[in-house]
């Protein structure tokens, strides 16, 4: 029998459910030829999720779960290059079924490592189930270790930024956004890291480090904007830094406002004065 048919033969008998009858054939086939069709590991990762399915021995289980890691290994090796389906896509998968065959692993740190290489790389193309991993094992991560709150912070500010791409594109997959957007925020409120006083211990220095990088001023004060932390000294620097790079009349009556509060109010005048020159229409 060619490889194509028994390609054919085995998706048929996986397609009706026949998974005793296609273990034997599949690992033939696998063992033989394993670089000789994609098809062997797609197929490959339902025979081994039905055998995880049967058992619910724990050293059965780490056994089918160590050689369900050794097929995402050996896709990557063969068909890494895969254009629709590259490595990146793959780590993303493979970290997916570690989580859920591994409830041993308490932090779970290297499908964490597979997760953000993959995120990085796939950036918006990424998946719901690898973007919610990824923030959920960040998570962890910090409340074992709280020296990387910013790292976790870090984490979730990117899988955001994914979120919010995928849903400016449009496209089938962003109605599912805000369910997805409410999971990483309640994850975030819930650690503990969602602290003004927090997050200036932790962006304090970078603000002042990075007076001249719009890129890194901007995401500093779009997630200060977003936990309500405004009133903060260091976001309060890090306006006034952005709004000297790239003025415009939203920065503007921010930094007025915040001039104005703090009762240096011949500086908030000259806000209020700016926001108005820059403002194109009556709602600025």
């Amino acid at each position: 029998m060619s490889a194509r048919h028994v390609k054919f033969f085995i998706f048929e008998l996986i397609k009706n459910k026949q998974f005793v009858d296609a273990v034997e054939p599949w690992e033939a086939a696998y063992a033989e030829c394993p670089n000789a069709h994609l098809a062997i590991y797609q197929q490959g990762v339902k025979i081994f999720e039905w055998k995880l399915s049967q058992t619910k021995d724990a050293k059965e289980i780490a056994q089918l779960r160590d050689r369900l890691m050794e097929l995402y290994d050996n896709r990557i090796k063969y068909f890494g290059s895969n254009t629709k389906y590259p490595t990146s896509w793959i780590l993303g998968e493979k970290a997916v079924d570690y989580i859920k065959y591994s409830p041993e692993d308490k932090l779970k740190e290297n499908a964490y490592a597979w997760l953000e290489t993959s995120i990085k790389e796939r950036k918006e193309k990424s998946s719901f189930a690898v973007l919610q991993n990824f923030v959920l094992l960040s998570m962890n991560i910090y409340k074992a270790r709280p020296e990387t709150a910013e790292k976790f912070i870090s984490d979730y500010m990117m899988v955001s930024e994914c979120l919010d791409n995928i849903a400016a594109q449009g496209g089938k997959l962003a109605p599912y956004v805000p369910a997805s957007k409410d999971y990483v925020d309640h994850l975030f409120v819930s650690s503990g890291a969602a602290d003004c006083a927090t997050m200036d211990n932790i962006f304090r220095a970078k603000v002042a480090a990075n007076q001249e990088n719009i890129t890194v001023l901007n995401q500093v004060c779009g997630f200060y904007e977003k936990m309500n932390c405004k009133e903060s000294e260091v976001y309060f620097s890090a306006s006034i830094a952005a709004h000297k790079i790239s003025p415009s009349a939203k920065s503007a009556a921010g930094c007025a406002a915040m001039t104005f509060k703090n009762k240096d109010f011949e500086a908030a005048i000259k806000y209020f004065e700016e926001a108005c020159a820059l403002s194109d229409n009556d709602k600025d």
